[in-house]
């Protein structure tokens, strides 16, 4: 059982604490997904016309199990465009595609607030 518990994911976060909760019979459970679930994040997933997703980096870390990800598979399930506005991107186009979304762009140094809004704009169907 013990090897079964250390293949878990999660099973080696806070250095061996996942298991530990996971040997004592707890289950773990994605923190993203957990937040998601929080802030309701299907409910305004289902009154958007557009995702748009800040990031710092868009590669693989996000693409796999980060927040982009979380976040695209959800909106997948409404029939959402997914666009990231990140400082680099460094995923190419089709591991974009293969993660469920629809563009990225990349704001470099500075403040992204103005690239976000003329994203949401260009995206938006409203």
């Amino acid at each position: 059982a013990g090897r079964r518990l250390a293949g878990l994911p999660g099973a080696g976060s806070g250095g061996g604490l996942g298991f530990a909760i996971a040997a004592l019979g707890g289950r773990l459970v994605p923190a993203l997904r957990v937040v998601a679930d929080d802030v309701g994040l299907d409910a305004r997933l289902a009154a958007a016309d557009v995702v748009v997703v800040l990031a710092d980096e868009l590669g693989a870390h996000e693409l796999g199990e980060g927040t982009v990800r979380e976040v695209a598979g959800r909106a997948a399930r409404h029939a959402l465009p997914v666009v990231v506005v990140a400082r680099a991107v460094v995923a190419g186009r089709r591991e974009q595609a293969a993660a469920g979304l629809s563009g990225a762009y990349a704001w470099g140094d500075g403040d992204p607030r103005d690239l976000v809004e003329r994203v949401a704009r260009t995206w938006s169907r409203g």
